[in-house]
């Protein structure tokens, strides 16, 4: 039998984590994961996550995830159901115009996401199925 990991179904972020993504900067992507295969299937995020610049190159590191764990534990999503869960980085350079989300892993299945336009929020939705 698969079991997931106890963690929160709702994503608080306190006012003091939205002063300092306001002070510093900050990057908020809220992420969706749906399961469209016949079983669970497995979500997690590795503390190796980021966000590259595609202009320079520059990587953004992750600073804290929401509402998922971080490998080497599960959140086992089952079929037809959808996972949410947010995750903060670093601020990126003001010229970085177009960015990557991406896990750099030893492993297959890595969430890559190619091609994210920047907005003036710094606040993004991705979908990682």
């Amino acid at each position: 039998m698969l079991t997931s990991p106890d963690i929160d179904l709702e994503i608080e972020v306190t006012p003091e984590i939205f002063s300092n993504i306001e002070e510093e900067g900050q990057v908020i992507v809220h992420c969706s994961f749906h399961n469209q295969y016949p079983e669970d299937m497995g979500v997690r995020v590795w503390k190796s996550t980021f966000l590259i610049c595609e202009e320079s190159g520059f990587k953004s590191q992750l600073i804290r995830a929401f509402n998922v764990p971080y490998q080497p534990q599960w959140y086992w999503v089952a079929p037809g159901a959808t996972k949410k869960f947010t995750m903060i980085f670093e601020k990126l350079p003001k010229s970085c115009n177009l960015f990557t989300f991406i896990e750099v892993i030893n492993q297959p299945g890595p969430f890559i996401v190619t091609g994210i336009r920047r907005n003036n929020r710094d606040v993004y939705q991705i979908r990682l199925d």
